[in-house]
């Protein structure tokens, strides 16, 4: 399906969904923590390096990689500038592998997400 600006319309979970809300936020969650993971290793940074570079536990290090807490916008800032890339790339992956992933996944009302602005990321 798409809006009136050709853009796919994408459905998201509501508060009246809490369980598709969850698993969105743990996809999502995931795949940032996935790209993160990417980029330490093609650098070869390893999670206890990252840890001491970024003034933090090797356990605050792991739970986020691990997806076990999910990266605030503090935590991508820093790890963007460790890894020498804009902010925008560790979203890049993300927010492409969320608009591809099944709609019974991330399942409630629609909106236009076409180019990620309803994930507020403008990825031009």
């Amino acid at each position: 399906m798409t809006s009136t600006h050709g853009a796919a319309i994408r459905s998201v979970p509501t508060a009246a969904d809490p369980t598709a809300a969850e698993a969105s936020a743990q996809f999502f969650r995931d795949q940032v923590a996935e790209e993160v993971r990417a980029l330490m290793a093609r650098r070869r940074i390893r999670g206890r390096a990252a840890a001491k570079t970024l003034g933090v536990s090797h356990t605050y290090v792991h739970r986020r990689l691990n997806g076990e807490t999910p990266f605030d916008t503090m935590d991508l800032a820093r790890f963007a500038e460790l890894l020498d890339v804009p902010l925008e790339q560790l979203l890049r992956g993300p927010v492409a592998a969320f608009d591809a992933a099944p709609a019974a996944t991330l399942s409630a009302q629609p909106v236009t997400a076409g180019d990620g602005e309803a994930y507020g990321i403008n990825r031009k």
